[in-house]
Order: structure tokens, then C-alpha cells, then sequence
């Protein structure tokens, strides 16, 4: 067998590998800690309308504390109940007589008015409004 087919093949490799950098070929198996993680971020929305919106009653004026021991976001009256919520969630829910409320000695009286405002009122109190929208 001669020799010169194989010492010639042999020549071509070594040349082939002193001339590529290694490093290049394997880049892609094995990752670079200097590199930093590319983070992907959903895309935002285009336009206002894209985000989900929640509808319903929100505090609009009025101080919730000179009525309840939570601070009231959000009412919504369902089945003769005020429902009351607030912004991490609490819901306290309050059963009502022909639109009133007795709460400890006060009278709670409460209006909804063409479904686009329910107002809450009591003696020496500014009234709580909550007007119908989106948030």
C-alpha cells in the first residue's frame, strides 16, 4: 500500500483543523457564561382597547373609613346585598332592606341610579359614590 495517499489525507486534515477555530465550530453546543441569556418579554399590547378590562362600580368620591373597616374599591348590589370589594380582593357582602343597611347604630342608605352610579349615604358622613366604568 503506498504511503502517500494516507501521509497526503492525513496533511489536509491537520491543515483543515490549525486553520478553523475550534471554538467557533462548538460555540453553539456549549454555551458561553460571559453571555448573557437573552430574556424574551411578551409582547405589549397595541392599543389601549387590547388590555382586558374589568367593568364595574369604582370608588369615585368619599371616604370609605367613615362607613367600613375596609378600604372599599369596588361595590356592586346583587339579590337585595350590597357587595363591597376591595383591591387586594376582600369582599364583605351586606344585606339590605328596602335600600338600607343597619350597620352597628348607623343607617346605611343606598341608591343606584340608571346603572351608572350606586351611592351610599349615613348621617354626618360625605355620601360614597361609585360610578359604573372600566379598570
Amino acid at each position: 500500500m503506498k504511503k502517500t495517499p494516507i501521509l497526503a489525507s492525513i496533511l489536509i486534515m491537520l491543515l483543515a483543523v490549525t486553520a478553523c477555530n475550534l471554538d467557533s465550530l462548538y460555540s453553539s453546543l456549549i454555551p458561553d457564561p460571559d453571555k448573557d441569556e437573552e430574556v424574551i418579554t411578551p409582547n405589549e399590547p397595541d392599543s389601549p382597547s387590547a388590555i382586558i378590562q374589568e367593568e364595574g362600580y369604582y370608588l369615585e368620591s368619599g371616604n370609605p373609613s367613615e362607613y367600613f373597616s375596609i378600604e372599599v374599591t369596588e361595590a356592586e348590589i346583587k339579590e337585595q346585598a350590597l357587595i363591597l370589594t376591595t383591591d387586594d380582593g376582600t369582599i364583605q357582602e351586606y344585606q339590605m332592606m328596602d335600600s338600607m343597611i343597619l350597620l352597628g347604630s348607623d343607617i346605611l342608605t343606598i341608591a343606584q341610579e340608571d346603572n351608572e352610579t350606586i351611592t351610599i349615604t349615613k348621617e354626618g358622613a360625605e355620601p360614597l359614590v361609585f360610578r359604573y366604568g372600566r379598570r
